[in-house]
């Protein structure tokens, strides 16, 4: 719980709601075509995910991005 605005007279605040990613908190629905994001609880291939995005970054290799992003797709 951080103030990152610096509002005055803040304290504490808690959030709670259905936490889905943008285009199914629209609808409501499940079904979508992208995938879900690495860092979602339920998400399958999360880890390794993560892990391909980060050796991307290192490396610039563009092929093992393209596995990464087909992993992605059957999180």
């Amino acid at each position: 719980m951080h103030n990152a605005l610096l509002l005055d007279g803040v304290e504490r605040s808690v959030v709670r709601g259905p936490f889905r990613e943008f285009p199914r908190s629209l609808t409501g629905g499940r079904r979508t075509i992208l995938p879900k994001p690495p860092w979602f609880v339920t998400s399958r291939t999360g880890a390794a995910v993560s892990e391909g995005l980060t050796r991307f970054r290192i490396d610039r290799n563009v092929p093992r991005l393209l596995k990464t992003l087909a992993l992605a797709m059957r999180a």
